[in-house]
């Protein structure tokens, strides 16, 4: 049997859709991967509701360093793994570079799933990112071939092989990731002053990044940032008068922190929702909107032990990154004066550090925590 299809994202499918697919198919038993690069929202929109398909798979990850677009957080998720390397090309050359510049440029995005009797190939464009997986326009190939009888059947199967072969040969070569993990982080954290060539991430930021209020520079690092700290201020008596509110107005395209596109919207847009964590309760489902004020309103756990703090009001809280069972979540927590000058200071230092025009409440982002 040999089949042929195409995923012509966002009109014609979606590339996640195909992957988790394979990824929950019995039949396959082995995945090899080639990647660009990977994030954490990308990372969680594949094995989101799949963690334990992707458990089950023996898999190799080859992706990269270069320009530092590979997220370190979505990196070591995959290499936690439990049945998966992750290696990175040319990992021991490029992470001594400054933002890890490459001489020779890593840009596959091919998926290979095998089986006893079974192949199947998934190529094209998109990275392993939340646009490149199910958001961006994007076009990859499909081919699938069970036990192989007839000529072509047999002739598909020896390209899906060529393939392997292929990638064999750049994993050996390749750099075990857990060997390169402290460096790259610190290289990363250094790389604030160049946006990256290529990033589906942030095409739309880029491009409206004179809607925003900030630059397509601070967008890039604000994507990439691994926490957010910012002023509460006063939150308006949502939820009822008298009552302690939990909606937290933070400054238009903020939403980039959270794993959103920097698509400009009409105002009262629901843009999507996240999971936020405080003293070890999860609150799901918290929506992230674009208010009718022209800024991000994030509705926060509601006051009170065990989902959220007493009140927000007057206080400086931080959102933090975090991998949990591969689902992206953000800790929340309350930080301390001492805490806050540490977390003002890094800002600043990575040009992150900001005010609202509204008010004047501070807010940063830090490359690392």
């Amino acid at each position: 049997m040999l089949k042929f299809r195409s995923v012509t994202q966002p009109s014609g499918g979606r590339i996640v859709d195909a992957l988790q697919l394979a990824m929950a198919d019995r039949r396959y038993e082995t995945l090899e991967v080639a990647i660009a690069y990977v994030t954490s929202s990308g990372y969680e929109f594949l094995v989101r509701n799949h963690e334990s398909d992707l458990n089950r798979l023996n898999s190799r990850w080859l992706s990269s360093f270069d320009w530092c677009r590979s997220e370190p957080l979505a990196l070591d998720a995959l290499s936690q793994n439990p049945n998966a390397q992750v290696r990175i090309f040319d990992g021991d050359f490029v992470v001594c570079r400054r933002n890890c510049s490459p001489k020779l440029s890593f840009h596959p995005k091919g998926f290979v799933f095998s089986g006893p009797d079974d192949m199947l190939l998934i190529c094209g464009s998109g990275n392993l990112s939340r646009n490149g997986l199910g958001v961006g326009v994007e076009l990859d190939t499909i081919i699938e071939v069970h036990k192989p009888q007839t000529s072509m059947e047999k002739l598909a199967w020896r390209e899906a092989e060529v393939v392997q072969t292929w990638h064999k040969n750049l994993w050996r070569s390749a750099t075990p990731y857990p060997n390169l993990r402290d460096g790259y982080r610190k290289t990363y954290k250094s790389s604030t002053s160049v946006i990256p060539q290529t990033d589906d991430d942030v095409f739309e930021v880029v491009s409206n990044n004179r809607a925003s209020g900030f630059t397509a520079l601070q967008l890039m690092k604000i994507r990439r940032a691994s926490l957010f700290w910012i002023e509460a201020g006063k939150l308006t008596e949502n939820l009822g008068r008298g009552n302690p509110g939990n909606q937290l107005m933070m400054k238009n395209f903020t939403r980039v922190f959270f794993g959103f596109p920097g698509d400009q919207v009409p105002k009262q847009t629901h843009i999507g929702s996240i999971t936020i964590r405080f003293q070890d309760t999860n609150s799901p489902n918290l929506s992230l909107e674009f208010a009718h004020n022209g800024m991000d309103r994030l509705n926060l756990p509601k006051p009170g032990l065990p989902t959220g703090p007493p009140l927000y009001d007057g206080r400086t809280f931080v959102f933090e990154k975090l991998l949990d069972r591969g689902q992206l979540i953000y800790e929340l927590r309350n930080v301390s004066t001492v805490e806050k000058q540490t977390l003002l200071k890094q800002s600043a230092n990575e040009q992150t550090s900001f005010e609202m025009s509204n008010g004047g409440r501070k807010f940063g982002f830090c490359l690392s925590g």
